[in-house]
C-alpha cells in the first residue's frame, strides 16, 4: 500500500512511471537540483515532487524563483539543514552517506565522515558562518512560500524522536524562542544522558571499530570531536554555540536586497552577517580553539593517510607503496 517513493536516479523515476504510472515520485536533495534547466528536465519524465537543492537555491531568490517559475510540479525545500551555501564537499558527501549505508556495499554500513569534520572546522574558525548557513528560520517561512514555495522538509534522520518533534512543532507553529542551533544543528544519539539505547551503542560500536580500515586511534579522536561539536543540550548555560533565535527578527529580509554579494560570494565587500553574528551568535573562544585543533589533526591524518589502517589482504609493504608519493 505504498503511495509514494524518493530516488535521485533519473532512470529510476522511468522505469517506476512506466510500470507503475500512479505512482507518485519525489525526487530527492541527492539529485542536486540547482537549475530550472534541470527542474524542467525531471519534470518532463515525470516527477511529481522535487526537492530543491538547499546549498544552492536557500540564499538564493533569484534562483528561487526561476526554479518555481520553470516548471508545475510540487517543490520542496528544506528548511532547517545547517549546511553552508555553494558547498564543494555536497556531492562528496552524499556519496559517502550512500555507501555507508548500502547493504551489500564492501564498507558494511561503516562511514568516517571527513566532510562533517570539514564544515565543522569553517564553523569553528568563523562563527558568522553559523548565520551564513543555509537554514530558514520558522518565523521567515512566509518569505518563501510568498515566492511559490509550500512544502518544508525537516531534517534529520538521526535526531532523538523528543527533538525531532519538537523542531516539527516550531515549524508548524511558525516562531521559536531559543537556540536556534537545536532546530538546525547535527545531532546524533552520542551522549549517555540522551538514554541512547544499548543496541544502539552495540551497533554504532560494531560498525565504527575496523581497525583495518581506520586505526583506533583516529576514531577515538573522530568520537571525541563528534562530542565536542554535535550539541545534546541547547540550553545557553550549558551549550557552547548558541544562535539567539528572535535576536535574528528581521536577519533574511535584509539579506534579500544584499544577495546578489552572497550569490557572487563578496563576503569581503559586506559585513552584513558579521554584524548581525555580534547580535546573535555566542560561540566560546576556548571550546572553539580545542575543537579546532582536533578537526585539524583529524584532517592531517585523512590527508597523509596516517589514519588509514591496513586492508584485509593487503600486506603493510604494499599499503607503504601505494600511499607512498612517486619519487618521478
Amino acid at each position: 500500500k505504498v503511495d509514494a517513493v524518493t530516488v535521485a536516479v533519473p532512470l529510476l523515476l522511468r522505469i517506476i512511471k512506466k510500470h507503475y504510472p500512479k505512482l507518485r515520485v519525489r525526487i530527492g536533495a541527492f539529485a542536486a537540483i540547482d537549475s530550472p534547466t534541470k527542474a524542467k528536465a525531471w519534470e518532463n519524465l515525470g516527477a511529481d515532487t522535487l526537492c530543491i537543492s538547499a546549498i544552492a537555491a536557500n540564499r538564493d531568490f533569484d534562483l528561487l524563483y526561476a526554479l518555481r517559475s520553470s516548471v508545475s510540479c510540487d517543490l520542496e525545500l528544506i528548511a532547517n539543514a545547517s549546511c553552508l551555501p555553494g558547498c564543494i564537499w555536497e556531492q562528496t558527501h552524499m556519496h559517502v552517506l550512500s555507501q555507508s549505508s548500502t547493504k551489500k556495499h564492501p564498507l558494511k554500513g561503516f562511514c568516517f565522515d571527513y566532510c562533517f569534520v570539514q564544515c565543522s572546522r569553517e564553523r569553528l574558525s568563523d562563527p558568522s558562518r553559523y548565520i551564513r548557513s543555509i537554514w530558514i528560520r520558522p518565523e521567515d517561512l512566509e518569505i518563501y512560500e510568498d515566492l511559490g514555495y509550500r512544502h518544508f522538509k525537516i531534517v534529520e534522520r538521526s535526531c532523538p524522536p523528543e527533538l525531532l518533534l519538537k523542531r516539527v512543532a516550531a515549524y508548524c507553529n511558525r516562531t521559536f524562542d531559543g537556540n536556534l542551533w537545536e532546530l538546525t544543528a547535527p545531532v546524533a544519539w552520542i551522549k549517555n544522558e540522551q538514554r541512547v539505547p544499548k543496541f544502539a551503542l552495540a551497533r554504532m560500536v560494531a560498525l565504527m571499530l575496523r581497525p583495518w580500515l581506520i586505526k583506533t586511534a583516529a576514531m577515538l579522536e573522530m568520537k571525541k570531536f563528534a562530542e565536542t561539536v554535535i550539541p545534546h543540550d541547547f540550553s545557553r548555560e550549558r551549550n557552547e554555540a548558541y544562535i539567539d533565535n528572535r535576536a535574528l527578527d528581521g536577519f533574511l529580509k535584509g539579506l534579500r536586497s544584499r544577495a546578489f554579494l552572497c550569490r557572487t560570494n563578496r563576503c569581503g565587500d559586506c559585513s552584513y552577517c558579521r554584524s548581525w553574528t555580534e547580535k546573535a551568535v555566542v560561540a566560546g573562544k576556548s571550546w572553539r580553539e580545542a575543537a579546532l585543533a582536533s578537526a585539524e589533526r583529524l584532517d592531517e591524518g585523512i590527508v597523509s593517510g596516517a589514519h588509514w589502517g591496513l586492508q584485509r589482504g593487503i600486506s603493510g609493504e604494499h599499503q607503504r607503496r601505494v600511499m607512498a608519493p612517486k619519487s618521478e
